[in-house]
């Protein structure tokens, strides 16, 4: 006899032990101050009593990659100008500081963007902000009167829009989402149409 034929009869033979439970390899966030401090209350925590969350997101991801391209040509432009100034010690320094403070900045765009989040519920539109301060704008969908979406061919490809909203006689803060998920296109567009 083979040996290939007499390990599968013992694997048989032999009960199969249980594994435990593993446990979930990421533990439940807990909100600590120092989390609370630099990251909003998620969109669902700002829901009513009975009220469904269609869709929440952050704004597409293009947005911080833009401002890393951006950022990028900064850096190698300063670096440029460090090594065609080589004797001037207080303009390399003025550079070193000022790459450093354009890192900062592009530290906190991104910080923003994380923070940044947007819900459509089945009556409202919420979009939580702020890094230090959390600011909540609250736009109700059976107020909304006039809805445009505007999607460039890159838009299309990549998968994001912009949301024109008017509402009845008054301007508000969530006028125009620019760089929105075609999700929350697609349920905003939805939900407009069927709150009427």
């Amino acid at each position: 006899m083979d040996d290939t034929e007499i390990m599968p009869r013992r694997a048989a033979l032999v009960p199969r032990r249980t594994q435990p439970a593993l446990p979930s390899r990421r533990p439940p966030v807990h909100r600590t101050w120092l989390r609370g401090l630099f990251v909003p209350a998620p969109v669902h925590s700002y829901l009513a009593p009975g009220e469904q969350c269609i869709v929440a997101t952050r704004r597409h991801w293009l947005v911080p990659l833009w401002r890393l391209a951006r950022g990028g040509v900064m850096m190698t432009a300063l670096g440029a100008l460090t090594f065609l100034l080589p004797g001037f010690l207080l303009v390399q320094l003025a550079l070193l500081l000022g790459a450093l403070a354009h890192s900062a900045w592009i530290g906190w765009c991104i910080l923003a963007w994380r923070t940044d989040q947007i819900g459509v519920t089945d009556s409202r539109l919420i979009r939580v902000s702020g890094i230090l301060t959390t600011s909540v704008d609250i736009v109700p969908l059976a107020e909304i009167t006039d809805l445009s979406l505007r999607c460039t061919i890159g838009g299309r490809v990549l998968g994001y829009g912009a949301l024109r909203i008017e509402t009845a006689g008054q301007t508000r803060a969530l006028e125009r989402l620019d760089f929105l998920p075609s999700a929350v296109c697609r349920a905003m567009l939805t939900r407009a149409l069927s709150a009427r």
